[in-house]
């Protein structure tokens, strides 16, 4: 996913985006809604549940950054097998899952992550329209 909305742009994760999901996936503020307080990650873990990830796995994981400084992660799967049954949709269904965050918390409470879902959705859709549904 390569997205561009005003300040907001959004690419796929790469090994250089190591060293800021590690800061983010570290302070105490982001994880109290992102993975748990007590879940730090390191870099190995970082890079197992964050970098590894590949189109094989379904899991589009992606950076945001909000003009041009890194802001936040955004992740987008299709949900598959029994968690479509969990959520009450038959096996033929096409639906996705989105996990985001913002990474950095003197950017909350601005809108962004509105901006963001927003984003995502819309190109979801754009995307997979003739699938979702």
């Amino acid at each position: 996913m390569e997205l561009v909305r005003g300040d907001l742009a959004i690419h796929p994760l790469t090994d250089e985006d190591g060293p800021i999901l590690h800061k983010w996936l570290n302070d105490p503020r982001v994880l109290a809604y992102y993975e748990g307080r007590d879940k730090p990650h390191d870099m190995d873990m970082v890079r197992e549940r964050f970098l590894s990830k590949t189109d094989s796995d379904g899991i589009l994981g992606c950076l945001v950054t909000w003009k041009g400084s890194p802001l936040g992660y955004v992740q987008v799967y299709p949900v598959l097998g029994e968690e479509l049954t969990l959520y009450g949709y038959q096996q033929d269904h096409r639906i996705y899952g989105m996990d985001q965050f913002i990474g950095e918390p003197d950017m909350w409470n601005q809108g962004i992550g509105t901006l963001l879902v927003d984003a995502v959705v819309e190109w979801i859709f754009r995307e997979h329209t003739s699938q979702v549904f």
